[in-house]
């Protein structure tokens, strides 16, 4: 990666070749001009300001899937952290339930889940940042991938403390406490969409003839 000073005015030119000593096949293109056969994908960002709109935040999730796969990466391979998360996690919850070690009703199986891909999302992002590591060695700006790690895992860890919990009632403020939580996890890109649908919906349900606790 080149870093440099440059004027901000003036007139740049950016050249994108292949190394034409790995490929020595060549053709022409009916113009004259010699290219190589094979070339690297590339990516070029210009511009002066950075700005997106709120769908724009919300849809990133869902772009970065698809950088993931122009990189070359499997889309299930991509998305295998969050899905062993889910896995273990709903694994080991069905065996507490099993031995009567935890009594979920619908409210915190959903949040429990929610919890679960908010988790996967954490986990996902640090594969990500060792996949780029071994390519690019450890930089500074992996301070702003931390972020979102440590932001998945708090959302995380705040809703799988009212999932497990006999309490507190799904009263109208829990209710809106966990739809801000899906608010808030959709845009800081955790949960890949499932977890802040499962927790909006866990808020959403209605409580279970007789019982106060949704538990």
């Amino acid at each position: 990666m080149l870093v440099q000073e440059a004027p901000s005015d003036g007139t740049y030119y950016v050249v994108v070749f292949a190394d034409v000593h790995q490929d020595d096949h060549t053709h022409d293109d009916g113009d004259d001009h010699e290219h190589t056969e094979k070339a690297a994908k590339y990516g070029l960002v210009v511009g002066y300001l950075e700005s997106f709109t709120p769908l724009e935040l919300v849809l990133v999730p869902y772009s970065v899937q698809k950088v993931y796969h122009w990189e070359g990466q499997n889309t299930f391979v991509a998305l295998l952290p969050i899905l062993l998360v889910l896995v273990i996690g709903g694994t080991i919850m069905y065996y507490c339930v099993r031995k009567g070690r935890a009594h979920l009703g619908l409210s915190k199986w959903l949040a429990y889940f929610a919890g679960m891909a908010f988790f996967g999302s954490g986990v996902s992002f640090v594969y990500q940042m060792v996949l780029t590591f071994t390519v690019t060695g450890i930089h500074a700006e992996a301070l702003i991938s931390l972020i979102f790690v440590v932001l998945s895992f708090f959302l995380g860890l705040a809703t799988l403390l009212y999932a497990v919990r006999e309490k507190p009632a799904l009263t109208p403020w829990r209710r809106t406490g966990l739809i801000l939580t899906g608010l808030i996890a959709l845009f800081v890109w955790s949960g890949l969409y499932l977890g802040p649908a499962l927790i909006i919906a866990a808020a959403l349900v209605p409580t279970q003839p007789g019982r106060t606790l949704e538990g």
